[in-house]
C-alpha cells in the first residue's frame, strides 16, 4: 500500500491546489477574467494558425479568412488583456457569430459531398447564431457565467482528484 500511496500522493495535492483556484475564481472574478483573456488568446493564435495551415491544403476561403480573424483576436487578446478580460464575452459573442457563418457558409459549400453531414452543419451554425445573439443581449450575464462556470469546473476537478488518489488506495491489494 505505501508504493501506490507514494506513486499517487500527487493526487490530492493537485485536487487541493484545484480547489483552492476554484474558491480564488468565485471570489475573484477579475482576475479569472484577465487569465481567461490570455488563456483565450493564445487559443486563438493557436487556432487561426491551425487553419491556415489546414487551408495550404486546399480547403475553403472561409477556413481562410477563420484562420486570419483568430490570430487576429488572439493578438487583440494578448495586447490588450484589461480591456479584453471586461469585453470577454462580447469578442466571444463576435467569434462565435462569425464561426457560425463560416459553419453555414461551409454546410452549403459541402451539400453536394456525399457523406458529409451537411445539415448538422448548418444546424451548428444556426445554434451558434442564437447563442451569440443572446451573449451580446446580456453581456454581464455572460461575464458571470464564465467566471462562476470556471471556479465550479475547478473545485469539482479538484474533488475529482482527491477521490480518485482513495479509490485508487482503496483497490490496491493488502500485503
Amino acid at each position: 500500500m505505501q508504493n501506490l500511496f507514494l506513486k499517487n500522493i500527487w493526487l490530492p495535492l493537485i485536487g487541493a491546489i484545484l480547489i483552492l483556484c476554484g474558491i480564488y475564481v468565485l471570489f475573484n472574478p477579475m482576475s479569472a477574467l484577465i487569465a481567461s483573456a490570455i488563456f483565450i488568446g493564445v487559443l486563438f493564435i493557436f487556432l487561426g494558425t491551425g487553419y491556415l495551415l489546414s487551408f495550404r491544403q486546399g480547403d475553403s476561403y472561409a477556413i481562410f479568412a477563420l484562420g486570419i480573424l483568430d490570430i487576429f483576436l488572439g493578438l487583440i487578446f494578448l495586447t490588450n488583456i484589461g480591456i479584453s478580460a471586461l469585453t470577454l464575452p462580447v469578442i466571444l459573442g463576435l467569434w462565435i457569430l462569425f464561426n457560425s457563418i463560416v459553419q453555414i457558409a461551409m454546410g452549403f459549400e459541402l451539400k453536394n459531398t456525399s457523406g458529409v453531414p451537411w445539415k448538422t452543419i448548418i444546424g451548428a451554425g444556426v445554434f451558434g447564431i442564437i447563442f451569440s445573439t443572446l451573449i451580446f443581449i446580456y453581456p454581464v450575464v455572460g461575464t458571470v457565467t464564465i467566471t462562476f462556470l470556471l471556479g465550479l469546473y475547478l473545485i469539482g476537478y479538484g474533488i475529482f482528484e482527491i477521490v480518485r488518489f482513495f479509490k485508487l488506495i482503496e483497490k490496491q491489494p493488502s500485503l
